[in-house]
């Protein structure tokens, strides 16, 4: 066991047991914490607003806030945003009574003067997210625990001197009486109950057509679709615990089976009897992006793989062969879900002929593919296990990055039938892997902003980079004489990857970087070039 470090009180201390990220677009439903009767959680909100029950009290939660959740203490709510990121600290009290020579500790699960459940109003939330973000990521590449547990306890010892003693929700930003919010804590409380308009603009004390003004301002929807959002992700729990539809239905409100079951399947593109037994289905992919390997970083293994995608410079009857021959394939494989990715939205009618189908919309953000696959097939928690895998290693990297002599400058380049594109820092996962999570360095005239540049080889501008790393879109000869053209320009010499030798072709990172596992081989391919060049420091 790690040596702790002992807490202000003298007969207490706090050992840090880990930290958690969760990100979700749009919304997420807080129910999974695990709080038994040993160990407590932080709770940190850094995005996403919503409700929060703690125990016996409801929070309406807002960005930057802290919760404390003692050991056994239960907390379910909803957070809604476009991005939402929360962290969950776990770490254990510990007694501690000094005997004839030596202290000895027992776990204890008394919630201590220190901190108190529910709410924790900071006079500085931004000094609490550094140090949850600084804990997060010294938990990532720490070998000993002894920094976690500093951290944790600088942590605890703000949260003490800092906070003013709340035990109820009083928010400074918010009115005494807030309608909305009201209205929001009616609804979580009476899923089970009929709600129109007409009721909830009651309870908010406001004319239903002022309430709905003012609910679709404050939360980006209506509130009848904010309360069918809330009875779904409910329904999700019911269905995954067991319930049947009949049940499920009664339960949240529903004026029939029939009705929630095409409520759910508009909602989720799944009627509820596949999403119950979805943990083993039998699911074909149509994907250009890998997500069979999302599927398999969790332990699911597709019956099919295809790519109806029309790529460029395929002729039009070869296309079509292969397309009949594929979706052939796939009645035969008589799958019970086809899965696509937003390169197939326009086989959807098609596949749906097949078996149930759902098509994930674009989404320049991987990982909320990723989970949202993960909650299709019912493999959550293995997915979480792979992320934080990820997570760690690239926190490694990054680290062994920032001891170089110097931070490398990198550019991208995709070279396509007349034209390349000259990869961005933003707007794609790849961009994202490479200038924000390792944090090279662009190179000159990579566009800071934008997912990338398209350029013809006559317009090749004065690139200054250590690293040129070029992806031929296919083997073609329109393709190699794009890259030709652009060698005989005249900045071509100039780049100082080129004069270097740096000049390296590497795999379809633009489509790894969209799963895990390809995401982790590029970290890996990124390491080798740079290794071969650089001394840390």
């Amino acid at each position: 066991m790690t040596t702790p470090i002992i807490s202000a009180t003298h007969d207490q201390m706090y050992l840090f047991l880990s930290i958690q990220r969760y990100q979700h677009r749009d919304h997420v439903e807080i129910t999974r914490i695990q709080s038994d009767e040993t160990n407590s959680h932080l709770i940190f909100i850094s995005s996403g607003k919503g409700t929060l029950e703690i125990g016996q009290k409801i929070y309406h939660s807002e960005p930057m806030q802290t919760y404390f959740l003692p050991a056994g203490t239960p907390i379910k709510g909803m957070l809604y945003a476009h991005h939402i990121q929360y962290f969950v600290v776990s770490f254990q009290t510990i007694s501690l009574t000094r005997g004839e020579h030596q202290w000895v500790g027992t776990t204890s699960d008394v919630c201590t003067s220190l901190l108190t459940s529910g709410f924790i109003k900071l006079s500085d939330p931004l000094f609490m997210y550094r140090e949850i973000k600084n804990l997060y990521d010294t938990h990532l590449i720490e070998l000993n625990r002894i920094r976690t547990n500093l951290i944790l306890q600088n942590l605890l010892l703000h949260i003490h001197t800092q906070r003013n003693a709340v035990s109820e929700l009083q928010l400074e930003r918010q009115p005494k009486w807030n309608g909305i919010e009201e209205s929001i804590t009616y609804m979580h409380t009476n899923l089970n109950k009929k709600m129109n308009r007409d009721t909830l603009a009651a309870i908010a004390k406001l004319t239903p057509s002022s309430y709905c003004r003012s609910f679709k301002k404050t939360k980006g929807i209506s509130p009848m679709d904010y309360l069918n959002q809330i009875r779904i992700e409910q329904a999700k729990q019911l269905l995954a615990a067991g319930h049947s539809c009949k049940k499920v239905a009664y339960r949240l409100g529903y004026v029939s089976e029939y009705y929630f079951s095409r409520v759910f399947k508009k909602t989720t593109g799944l009627p509820p009897t596949i999403y119950m037994k979805r943990e083993h289905s039998k699911i074909a992919v149509a994907s250009r992006f890998g997500i069979q390997l999302n599927l398999e970083s969790m332990g699911v293994e597709p019956i099919l793989v295809i790519d109806c995608y029309p790529h460029p410079g395929i002729d039009a009857d070869d296309y079509n062969r292969r397309l009949m021959n594929q979706l052939e394939e796939l009645r035969s494989a008589e799958p019970d879900l086809i899965i696509g990715d937003y390169s197939h939205a326009s086989f959807y009618e098609t596949f749906k002929r097949i078996a149930p189908t759902v098509i994930f919309e674009n989404d320049l953000d991987w990982l909320t593919t990723h989970r949202k696959i993960s909650e299709l097939v019912g493999r959550e928690i293995e997915a979480q296990i792979v992320v934080e895998a990820l997570d760690k290693k690239i926190a490694g990297a990054r680290q062994w990055i920032s001891q170089l002599e110097k931070v490398p400058t990198v550019s991208v380049l995709q070279m396509m039938n007349d034209h390349f594109y000259l990869q961005g820092t933003k707007n794609h996962p790849l961009n994202h892997l490479l200038y924000n999570e390792l944090r090279l360095s662009a190179g000159k005239h990579v566009p800071k902003n934008k997912m990338r540049l398209e350029l013809y080889p006559a317009d090749l501008p004065p690139m200054d980079s250590d690293y040129l790393w070029i992806r031929m879109y296919s083997d073609t000869p329109e393709v190699i004489h794009t890259l030709q053209r652009l060698k005989e320009h005249r900045n071509w010499s100039s780049i100082q990857a080129v004069h270097n030798n740096q000049v390296h072709f590497i795999n379809n990172w633009l489509v790894m970087s969209w799963t895990p596992q390809g995401r982790e081989q590029i970290v890996d391919e990124v390491l080798g070039y740079l290794a071969n060049t650089y001394v840390t420091v």
